[in-house]
């Protein structure tokens, strides 16, 4: 979780002390309780909230799929595989599933030719080339002659009511949620069932070409690329390139659902006005059938190594000038884990912290601050980040050796009660805050069983308060050292990409 850079202060404040006054028993664990499992036979798991606050049901699906998962050059594969969803099934979205899929194949055939031919190298028949790209493309433009249109799921649930689409794939997961009325709330179990079962590549090429498309780099690409080698041996090290969408082939694409898209790899979580029963019998009948297969197992990691420390200018466009200090840490199934959210806490800028002392008193050194405490993602080791923006007339050296100053007194004194309680509070008003919507809370239930292995907040809740000021300094002591990963973010006219 990050700290949002620009903190609203009074909402915050309130956010906090109004979860600090919650008493034991609370709304946590009521929340876990409202919560139904259904675990199919074939392993896929679905949880289900039935708070009938209007008609509306929130579908959010995750899959343990995101970008770390990705085969080196392969840049973009998992969003092209979680984004297929809404180009439809073998069945749904086709006029004449035979005559597409021939013409479709043909296209496919065409294209193997050409890149056989490209692999001549010097010796390459242009004339042969330029001809079987053209018949490749009125191949594939026949194949979409037997469809109903781009985006046939998308439409078709549009159509029914749905809304608040988001396909996306991050770091380490793919997510897929939407809302649904009620009353066609079967017709979402309809859809996702017929994708899994038989997903469709149509339209492949139209969205590989947009993800091919040149775009600005990211703010984590260039950092990801500063960091060099930060990260040897890694699934994150794809992120530190640009890549390319144009390597990715539309078998490369079905193999990855193949693989990543299995039951035991899924976690679908369901809030709204619909029945546990109904859910348990639409699961079994439109997911039920996938077979089971063992969830892809993780990739090897070396964890990221410090030697020396080690700093590096970037330029990122459109961003304001922010001073970035990280150090490599375990990854989330590490017993120190909730040691770290609780030390991400202590960073929280709030008058009367150690924090807010040191760096927003009375002569500020930071305008404001943020903490990542797995960064950039969490199912491998990563790093803890901390960044600050200057404040008017300081430079990002200062914001820099601020951040290391605090952390050396958190190396020599235990964590004040105050500042625990603030940590523990942040946390907790951070669930509860999640929780407030329908769509929040089966965002929250799908995040917290991929990441953490269980959905029961107050469980999570219960491995923080559990954290004690000892735990914090070693931690400290252990991993946050004075030699880290600093990265200076300048401004596009500042300086250069990178020195």
């Amino acid at each position: 979780m990050i700290l949002s850079r620009r903190v609203a202060l009074p909402m915050f404040l309130t956010a906090i002390a109004a979860a600090a006054q919650t008493p034991p028993g609370d709304r946590l664990a009521s929340l876990t309780r409202a919560t139904h499992e259904i675990r199919l036979p074939n392993g896929l798991q679905v949880l289900v909230v039935e708070p009938p606050q209007s008609p509306i049901v929130m579908f959010h699906l995750r899959a343990r799929a995101g970008m770390a998962d990705e085969p080196a050059g392969q840049t973009g594969l998992a969003q092209l595989a979680i984004g297929s969803f809404l180009q439809g099934s073998e069945l749904w979205g086709s006029r004449n599933p035979a005559g597409e899929k021939a013409a479709f194949d043909e296209a496919e055939n065409l294209l193997a030719t050409m890149r056989a031919e490209q692999a001549k190298g010097e010796q390459i028949d242009d004339i042969k080339q330029g001809r079987l790209d053209t018949q490749a493309r009125m191949a594939y433009q026949r194949s979409n002659e037997f469809t109903h249109g781009a985006r046939f799921v998308e439409r078709v649930l549009m159509e029914n009511g749905g809304t608040g689409f988001e396909s996306s794939a991050s770091v380490d997961y793919a997510d897929l949620a939407m809302t649904m009325p009620s009353l066609r709330a079967e017709l979402w179990f309809r859809m996702v069932g017929a994708w899994l079962h038989a997903p469709s590549l149509r339209y492949f090429y139209d969205d590989r070409r947009r993800y091919s498309e040149p775009r600005q780099r990211s703010a984590m690409q260039v950092r990801m690329a500063a960091l060099g080698g930060a990260f040897p041996l890694h699934p994150y090290q794809g992120l530190m390139s640009d890549g390319d969408a144009a390597n990715v082939l539309s078998e490369d694409v079905a193999g990855f659902l193949k693989t990543h898209y299995v039951p035991a790899n899924l976690t679908i979580a369901i809030v709204g006005d619909i029945t546990a029963a109904d859910v348990r019998r639409w699961a079994e009948q439109y997911l039920g059938k996938l077979p089971s297969a063992p969830a892809p197992q993780a990739r090897s990691a070396v964890a990221p190594k410090l030697e020396g420390q080690s700093l590096a200018r970037v330029a990122v466009p459109g961003q304001w000038p922010v001073a970035a200090s990280a150090w490599p840490r375990p990854d989330a199934n590490s017993p120190d884990d909730p040691v770290f959210d609780i030390v991400q806490g202590l960073f929280i800028p709030v008058p009367g912290s150690r924090v807010h002392a040191e760096l927003l008193g009375s002569n500020p050194t930071v305008r404001s601050l943020s903490t990542t405490a797995r960064y950039p993602g969490a199912r491998y080791p990563a790093l803890f980040l901390v960044e600050g923006e200057p404040a008017p007339g300081r430079s990002l050296e200062e914001v820099d050796l601020g951040i290391q100053r605090v952390l050396t007194a958190m190396k020599t004194e235990l964590p004040a009660a105050d500042d625990m309680a603030r940590a523990r509070a942040w946390w907790r008003s951070r669930f509860l805050g999640e929780a407030h919507s329908a769509s929040g809370r089966a965002a929250q239930l799908a995040r917290l069983q991929t990441e953490y292995g269980g959905y029961k907040v107050e469980e999570r809740l219960a491995k923080l308060n559990a954290v004690t000021p000892d735990d914090c300094r070693r931690v400290v002591n252990q991993y946050l050292g004075g030699q880290h990963f600093a990265l200076y973010q300048l401004t596009a006219v500042e300086g250069a990409e990178a020195q």
